[in-house]
């Protein structure tokens, strides 16, 4: 992602995904904020370079100077993870996977997740959802109005 792709004012930020799609992707106050400080702060220490996260030793020498490559960013994610405690197979997609299903476990609609994260397809976003049984059982309570019932609770009892 380049610098000029930071909208603060808007909060947005524009992204290169898979298969060249350009796309904006809305961000949250926080983070507004944070990589505001960012841009203010640590990036004019940084090596010259159009990218937003700037790594000296990145592709010396070429059109991507200064770019993180894929890798670097796979090691990162492992290594915080890692470090975190988070159990399982580590890599930068999987946080996508885990944003999707707590998306949609904070009743959240399809559409919008399908819109945030790109897809063309709903039967793509869908495959990112990883529920449970629980979260199945917790929405029919909550499409049921998850109210307590005395009257059902003395019927079951």
């Amino acid at each position: 992602m380049t610098i000029a792709g930071v909208d603060l004012d808007n909060r947005r930020l524009t992204v290169h995904g898979k298969g060249g799609k350009t796309r904006e992707v809305p961000i949250s106050k926080p983070l507004a904020y944070i990589l505001d400080r960012y841009l203010n702060d640590i990036r004019p220490q940084c090596p010259a370079s159009v990218w937003l996260f700037a790594n000296p030793d990145g592709y010396q020498n070429s059109d991507m100077a200064g770019r993180y490559a894929h890798r670097a960013i796979f090691d990162t994610v492992r290594r915080y993870a890692t470090k975190a405690g988070i159990p399982g197979r580590h890599h930068p997609h999987r946080i996508r996977h885990g944003v999707a299903t707590e998306f949609v476990r904070g009743e959240r609609d399809l559409e919008t997740l399908r819109q945030m994260l790109g897809h063309s397809d709903l039967s793509t976003t869908s495959r990112y959802l990883h529920l449970n049984n629980e979260d199945v059982a917790n929405a029919v309570d909550h499409l049921h109005g998850n109210h307590h019932n005395p009257h059902l609770d003395n019927q079951a009892a």
